[in-house]
């Protein structure tokens, strides 16, 4: 985002997504949002990365839902872990568009611990996510 001033109320609200929310009396919840990633050419118009950014996070899997990478075993998927890929609106340059939104991979999930993990871009330019245990 050009302005450095943090502005307020949210860029991008992915409550819904991550739903059911964290359980905080279970010290081995650790769904909800687990990471974002800016693309390194994120200020640079006229780039494929220009306003785009990717978060990661647990996601309840729909009844016949797909995940790009299943579960182990042949254990039940209850939610999935996802790397999305958003950009900025074209109307407000402060919000993110959440009608852009494009699943660039998930993990078939079947607890809800062992979610850790990460995304980050490295210096060669590419999106490196790490992932928990699970």
């Amino acid at each position: 985002i050009q302005n450095d001033a943090l502005q307020p109320g949210a860029a991008l609200d992915i409550r819904s997504r991550v739903s059911p929310p964290l359980n905080p009396a279970n010290a081995n919840d650790e769904r909800g949002f687990l990471g974002l990633a800016f693309h390194p050419d994120f200020d640079s118009p006229g780039k494929d990365g220009y306003r785009t950014l990717y978060t990661y996070s647990s996601e309840p899997l729909p009844v016949g839902g797909t995940v790009t990478y299943a579960a182990p075993n042949n254990a039940v998927q209850n939610f999935k872990n996802v790397v999305a890929e958003w950009k900025m609106s074209a109307s407000d340059a402060g919000q993110v568009d959440p009608a852009s939104r494009r699943e660039v991979m998930s993990f078939g999930k079947n607890a809800g611990n062992h979610n850790g993990g990460t995304i980050a871009f490295g210096p060669d330019g590419l999106l490196y996510v790490g992932l928990g245990a699970g």
